[in-house]
């Protein structure tokens, strides 16, 4: 199987309503969960780095993606089931960027402040 590519992820992302997007999502961002997820108190800064400049244009598109699918008025019964794989794939994103953010001048912020400008 080859591996998904951001356009790819992203477009699943948009369209899926099945059970598989956290864990595409969560095996595309691996490298970075596992940095921020890691016990070393000081982070190699080149590679906090390189992995922010690597990932910070899929997690800005897919905070956009996953505000869209999340946010449904009256969700039927399905859609609530099908919700919390967003929710989990949100909250992975979220502290990816938390991690990511230090790397960039204005933070977090700045990263949601461009997404949600853009989607406008």
């Amino acid at each position: 199987m080859a591996t998904p590519t951001e356009s790819s992820i992203l477009s699943d992302l948009q369209t899926s309503s099945d059970s598989k997007i956290h864990s595409l999502v969560s095996a595309y961002l691996r490298l970075i969960s596992t940095l921020a997820n890691s016990k070393k108190k000081k982070q190699d800064e080149a590679a906090v780095r390189s992995r922010a400049k690597q990932f910070l244009s899929f997690l800005s598109k897919s905070f956009l993606i996953i505000y869209k699918r999340i946010y449904i008025q009256n969700p039927n019964q399905q859609q609530r089931a099908s919700l919390s794989d967003f929710f989990e794939t949100n909250r992975l994103c979220i502290t990816c960027l938390e991690f990511v953010s230090s790397q960039f001048t204005g933070g977090a912020h700045l990263v949601f402040k461009f997404a949600f400008l853009v989607s406008f």
